[in-house]
């Protein structure tokens, strides 16, 4: 079964954050049954405190996979480079994880999670992609310098200096 995990971390921060209306509304919904049997049930769903602390401890493991996406995912300059140094990263925050006495009950599911990761960190052995998403990271970074040192050379014979603001920007860009 595939786990859509960003959003269940998105629901997670959400359910943590609004705990205590979730409680009232179970406990309005078993206020209003209609039979006892019923009221005892609804009453049962509304999580206890160990089950919120599991909770928050579940939202630190999936937060640690939002951070590692997020670090190799833009919509404004190349970021594969950066996909095995995140995949390390989280690597190692849940090999910690797993070993903190209060993660045990998320130790199949850590596992489950560092087998994934190894997998695909052994991929990028057979793929040029990433060794050459490094080399053009490089040569795009120093393209960007050489522009600006020719920028600035041919500005400062015609025009004088660029202003410092606009060689921010271009060095941003790189």
């Amino acid at each position: 079964m595939k786990v859509r995990w960003s959003s269940t971390y998105m629901m997670l921060n959400r359910a943590y954050e609004l705990q205590d209306h979730i409680s009232k509304f179970i406990m309005e919904l078993g206020r209003t049954a209609k039979d006892s049997a019923t009221a005892v049930k609804l009453y049962s769903l509304a999580p206890t405190q160990e089950e919120w602390k599991q909770v928050k401890l579940f939202q630190k493991i999936l937060g640690d996979a939002d951070r590692s996406q997020q670090r190799f995912s833009s919509e404004t300059a190349p970021a594969l480079h950066l996909g095995i140094p995140a995949l390390e990263e989280l690597h190692a925050a849940w090999i910690d994880r797993q070993v903190k006495t209060g993660y045990k009950r998320f130790n199949r599911s850590l596992q489950a999670g560092l087998d994934k990761i190894a997998e695909y960190y052994d991929k990028t052995g057979d793929n040029d992609a990433y060794v050459f998403s490094i080399s053009t990271s490089t040569i795009l970074s120093a393209s960007c310098v050489a522009s600006i040192c020719f920028l600035s050379l041919g500005a400062n014979e015609a025009y004088g200096p660029l202003p410092a603001a606009l060689v921010k920007g271009i060095a941003m860009r790189g």
